[in-house]
Parts: C-alpha cells; sequence; structure tokens
C-alpha cells in the first residue's frame, strides 16, 4: 500500500489529486498546495522515501518532519530525523524531536534545540545555538556568535571565543570564560592577544575592559567612571562591607562605609588600611596606615588613630607615620594630640617626631610637649627674636640686688642621664649650666614646672639680671677707682713733702 506521494504534479484549475489508499496525501485548491496526514505520528516510523546525500524537499510524515536543501550523506536518513524536526540548508541535521536547524551544517542532536548559522552544535535539550561555531551543549544552554559555548545548564554565551561552562553562568563579549564557577557573570572586551579571563569564585561577576567603564544616567551626568589610571564616583558612595582598591579612587560625593576599606591589600582589618607591600603586619609592629577602634579617642592606651608604620621586617627598620591619640599627661589621658613619627628601630621613642596637642603645645622630638613649643634636642637658629615692645608692658620696675641675686648662683659642668630619659633626646656631650631648682629660689621668674613634673629654665630671661648685675658691679668698680685715685693723689702729695 502506497503511503508516499513521490511526485506531484500540478496542473491550474485541477481538481483534487489523491493516492490510492495512503496516510499522507496533497490537495491543491486554487493553486494552493496542502500536504496533509491523519492523527498523530505513529509510535514505530516507517522507511522515508529517500536517503543517502542529493538535493531534495521532503516531508516525512511518518515523524511530522521537514526537510530542502542539499545533503552530503546520512543526515536525512530516518534513524537522524527526529519527531516535529526541520533542517533546511546544506549538510543541516536535526535528530532532536522538536528540534530546528538551519544553515550550513549545522546540528540540533537535542531535544527541542534549535541550531541556526555555520557549523554550529546545538546538543543540549532546550539548547540554542547561532552564528559560526559556536556549541550549546549543556541543557537549557544558549550560544550565540563566534565559537561560544554554553556547556553549563542554563548558561549562556553570547559573542567572540566566550564560554559558558558553569551551570547558570554567562559569558559575554570576547575572551571570557566562566570556568565552571556555576552563578559567575563574565563580560569582556577584545584583546589582540586572546587572553582568557575567569572569576575567582561561584556567582561572581567580572568585567574586563581596556579603557575602563562609565556608568551614566543621561549623555552627560556620569555616576562613575574607572580607567586605568583611577575611579572616579561623581556622587555619593556608601558600602555594607569590605572594600579593596589597588587603583586610584576619585570620589566627588560622600563616602559611607559599614565594613573595613583596604588599599592595596586584602582582608583589610581595620577599619581603613593601606599598604604598599600587600601586606598589613611588618614582623611584629602593625603596618596599619589608619586605624580606629571606637570612632571617637578612646580612654586608654590602643585606642589611636594611626597612620603609621611603613618598613622593613627584620632587625633594625624605618617607619613613618601620623598619628592622633591621648597621651598620659599629667591629667591622664585627656591631651589629644596629632603626631607626625619617624621611628628606626623596634623601640618606642627611639626615633624623632612631632606633636600637635590638643591644648596647643607643640613637641619636636617629644609627643607630650610642656610648653607651646618643647623640643627635644638643641636648636640650630640664625636669629631668634623676642616680643620687648614697651607697648606690650604694664608695671614696669627697676631690677634690685641683681649682683647679690647672681652671686646666690651656681654654674655647674654635668651629663645628661640619657638612658633614663630616651624621650628627651638628650645631647651625649658635656653640658654646662645651672640647677632649676638653685635658680627658683633665688629667680623664679625664669623656672617653669612641666606638665610631666620635671623643671626647665629660660636662659635668655637671666641675661637681664647678668645686665643689671653688670651695671652694679660697674658702679663698685667706678667707687673703687675714685677711691683708689684718692689714695694715690694722697701718696703722691706726701712724698714731695
Amino acid at each position: 500500500m502506497k503511503k508516499y506521494l513521490f511526485l506531484l504534479v500540478v496542473i491550474a484549475g485541477a481538481e483534487t489529486l489523491y493516492s490510492q489508499s495512503i496516510l499522507a496525501w496533497s490537495q491543491t485548491i486554487d493553486s494552493n498546495l496542502l500536504y496533509s496526514a491523519t492523527g498523530n505520528v505513529p509510535s514505530t516510523a516507517g522507511n522515508i522515501p529517500v536517503s543517502g546525500p542529493g538535493r531534495r524537499m521532503m516531508w516525512y510524515a511518518d515523524k511530522a518532519a521537514f526537510r530542502v536543501g542539499y545533503v552530503a550523506g546520512s543526515n536525512w536518513d530516518k534513524d537522524l530525523i527526529g519527531k516535529f524536526s526541520f533542517a533546511s540548508g546544506y549538510d543541516t541535521k536535526a535528530s532532536g524531536d522538536n528540534s530546528t536547524a538551519i544553515g550550513l551544517m549545522a546540528l540540533a542532536n537535542g531535544v527541542s534545540s534549535t541550531a541556526i548559522g555555520n557549523m554550529l552544535t546545538a546538543s543540549g535539550a532546550n539548547s540554542v545555538a547561532i552564528g559560526n561555531s559556536s556549541l550549546s551543549s549543556g541543557a537549557g544552554s544558549t550560544a550565540i556568535g563566534v565559537n561560544t559555548t554554553a556547556s553549563g545548564t542554563n548558561s549562556i554565551a553570547i559573542g567572540v571565543n566566550t564560554t559558558a561552562s558553569g551551570a547558570n553562568s554567562t559569558a559575554l563579549g570576547c575572551y571570557v570564560n566562566t570556568d565552571g564557577k556555576s552563578g559567575s557573570f563574565l563580560i569582556g572586551d577584545y584583546n589582540s592577544t586572546g587572553t582568557i579571563t575567569t572569576p575567582d569564585r561561584a556567582n561572581q561577576m567580572v568585567m574586563r575592559f581596556s579603557q575602563g567603564y562609565k556608568f551614566l544616567t543621561d549623555n552627560t551626568n556620569v555616576i562613575m567612571a574607572i580607567s586605568p589610571q583611577a575611579v572616579n564616583i561623581g556622587k555619593n558612595l556608601w558600602t555594607g562591607g569590605n572594600t579593596d582598591i589597588t587603583g586610584n579612587l576619585g570620589i566627588q560625593g560622600n563616602t559611607y562605609t559599614m565594613g573595613n576599606v583596604g588599599i592595596g591589600m586584602g582582608n583589610p582589618s581595620a577599619k581603613f588600611s593601606l599598604a604598599t607591600n600587600g601586606e598589613e603586619l611588618a614582623g611584629t609592629v602593625p603596618s596599619k596606615i589608619f586605624k580606629t577602634y571606637s570612632g571617637v579617642l578612646g580612654t586608654s592606651a590602643g585606642s589611636e588613630i594611626k597612620l603609621a608604620n611603613f618598613g622593613f621586617k627584620s632587625g633594625n627598620w624605618t617607619s613613618l607615620g601620623i598619628g592622633a591619640y591621648r597621651y598620659n599627661g599629667a591629667d591622664g589621658w585627656q591631651n589629644a594630640s596629632i603626631v607626625f613619627a619617624y621611628d628606626v628601630d623596634n623601640t618606642s621613642g627611639a626615633g624623632s617626631y612631632f606633636a600637635l596637642c590638643g591644648n596647643g603645645n607643640f613637641g619636636i622630638g617629644t609627643v607630650a610637649p610642656g610648653a607651646k613649643l618643647h623640643v627635644a634636642g638643641n636648636i640650630l637658629a640664625s636669629g631668634t627674636i623676642t616680643p620687648s615692645d614697651i607697648r606690650y608692658k604694664t608695671d614696669i620696675r627697676p631690677m634690685k640686688e641683681a649682683l647679690k641675686k647672681i652671686m646666690s648662683l651656681s654654674g655647674y659642668y654635668y651629663s645628661f642621664k640619657k638612658n633614663e630619659f630616651p624621650d628627651m633626646n638628650f645631647d651625649s656631650k658635656v653640658q654646662c649650666g645651672v640647677i632649676a631648682q638653685d635658680v627658683e629660689k633665688v629667680l623664679p621668674e625664669v623656672v617653669y614646672t612641666l606638665q610631666n613634673g620635671y623643671k626647665a629654665v629660660d636662659y635668655s630671661k637671666m641675661i637681664p639680671l647678668l645686665i643689671e648685675g653688670m651695671k652694679e658691679q660697674q658702679e663698685m668698680i667706678d667707687r673703687q677707682q675714685k677711691q683708689i685715685d684718692e689714695l694715690q693723689r694722697i701718696v703722691v702729695a706726701l712724698t714731695r713733702r
């Protein structure tokens, strides 16, 4: 019994043509052509009209499949035709049920798969391959472009030489590969070297653009721009976790972060950390560049805000730091300071530094200045001046008994206890001077008691005492000279008699 119509000749105005006792039939009415078969496809399909290579247009009724074009081999043979499939073009294959293959050597092997283009394959169930030399092998995957591969379940690969191998992953652009990382999302630009970019972990978004990024709300309003040199943010920045930055960051608005920020390093332990060697610790000394524990200066050691400690790891090392902290002065942890320090080894106070305290005192070589300017060490200057205009002064009184006071003072040679007071940065040379406690008994105006209880002498203020003492001494010399002159006159007169 004949089931298929091998040759149909349509004559204008002809009546309906039927084959005898067939399951599939054709009909022409008013130049319209219909191929039809009753019922669903059978469970066991019969033979096709023709097999092997050749040019043809063929409807395979037992599988409700259609083929048109040229086949070079067996791709259109019975066993390689899927139910309800469609294939057209050059040597295409639609072997999966409900599949579609269109183009040049396009292969739709998966159930409900679609392959459209040149030498590509859609082998995964419900997969789509479009373009040139692409492959969609994962179930529910999509590969579009040139040499794209979507092998992960529900993966998407679009562009040139992109691969989405992780389940539910996406690869867009050029030369990116999700590298089996599920849920990852990659976008890449073209690069002449063909270098492939991959994610570090699952569910990660990675973007590679050699000339940076720009985010706009309209044609002129740039919210954020990222170039190879810097990150520029035109509005506020808010982060809820750690922020790692290895390049420049420019922000024109406010910045909010609930986690730690690390620049030049990963996994920062402080609210803000900066490192040039990628490490937060150098030896046993923290190299945290900026650190705060509570948002405000605490009332105990360790609550400092620091920008500090670049250095070497072994032996004596050099560090540079800026910090704000409270130092243990006479009133405890009360006086906040801003300190710039340079340390030459791992011991506190072995280097040099200066400090600006909340009480207005400024210290060089000391972090606890006891005066408006406190220098722990020698001062070299080409000149010094002191305000002395009479218009500044009141209650002006002459200095009396200056010579007597001078005679009550004593000068000494001595050496400082350098090892006992390293913070004072004492000179190791033999010194000469006075004792503050002795001077205080005679001339208390030139002696000061520092916040640490130690005393200091203003040597420059002893000059007026020396001036008046010299004047008093000169008056005594003048009187004695008159007496000597008178005695000499008397002696001469007596010798002439």
